[in-house]
């Protein structure tokens, strides 16, 4: 499996940040949702549960 490059990395979780939806942004990406899933995991400091859940679109 290939490498996805930080810079899109870091486009596509500033979109989820911004409101865009995650299934979307995986689909538009060709990038698994359990990814960016994971991406969300290491990018938030200490994160709830509810936190990650609001941006599971």
């Amino acid at each position: 499996m290939a490498e996805i490059a930080k810079e899109v990395q870091a486009e596509i979780l500033s979109k989820i940040k911004s409101g865009i939806p995650a299934v979307k942004l995986s689909k538009d990406y060709g990038v698994h949702i359990q990814t960016i899933y994971g991406w969300l995991r290491k990018s938030v400091s200490g994160p709830s549960y509810s936190e990650l859940n609001k941006y599971k679109n």
